[in-house]
């Protein structure tokens, strides 16, 4: 269960209108400090909305207020939890850079009203979060998988999700596990290299020492 909190009152942060016009929707804005996160960590307003609210919220963020930039949209599973998820997205006002954490909570097998008429980035935004928890989105032009393989049998971010994966496709083929158990590789041994001897260093020639000039003057008194 999350230790999240919940409160009527809007961060001081967040600008009087925004949380107005939030607040008359029935928005609940979220208070961490029974989690033990760090302020830097909070630091993002983040409210609870009513999810037949959700679509109509964006509305206005983007239309009266300038929340014009779908940044993040994704999804939590509290398995022993009713409802079950908890789909989050994050926008921003592109000319404040302000930017606020929405979040709605949808059961299993409920569908979330779709952001796509408000966000183009919605569309991948919510293939994603529908691949990895299994949540549809009304509304939405084209739900498919953008991640895993369309026949792919399982939602991989929820928390009943096995950690080795499925082994089998929904029409009965066998999936490679990963990693794959390569056979093992033999290796021979090495036949010893033959001793080969090793020719000697050759040496320079000493080089020829002139003789004196005494010794060739006593040689030719003993000449003559």
């Amino acid at each position: 269960m999350s230790s999240i909190g919940y409160r009527n009152d809007a961060p001081p942060t967040v600008k009087t209108a925004v949380a107005y016009a939030l607040s008359a929707l029935g928005a609940q804005w979220c208070d961490y400090t029974a989690t033990g996160a760090a302020p830097k960590f909070r630091a993002t307003p983040a409210a609870m909305l009513d999810k037949a609210r959700w679509v109509e919220a964006f509305t206005m963020l983007q239309r009266e207020h300038g929340f014009d930039l779908l940044l993040d949209h994704s999804a939590v599973d509290y398995p022993d939890r009713t409802p079950r998820f908890t789909v989050v997205a994050i926008v921003e006002n592109s000319t404040t850079h302000e930017v606020l954490l929405l979040k709605t909570r949808v059961a299993e097998g409920e569908a979330c009203p779709s952001l796509t008429s408000l966000f183009r980035s919605a569309d991948w935004a919510e293939r994603e979060t529908y691949d990895m928890f299994g949540i549809p989105f009304e509304g939405h032009p084209e739900l498919t998988r953008i991640y895993m393989p369309q026949d792919y049998d399982g939602w991989p971010l929820r928390k009943d999700f096995p950690m080795e994966g499925h082994l089998k496709f929904r029409d009965g083929r066998a999936r490679t596990p990963w990693p794959p158990t390569l056979p093992r590789r033999t290796t021979r041994p090495r036949a010893p290299r033959p001793s080969r001897p090793r020719p000697p260093r050759p040496c320079s020639p000493r080089a020829s020492t002139p003789a004196r000039s005494g010794s060739r003057s006593r040689a030719r008194s003993a000449s003559g």
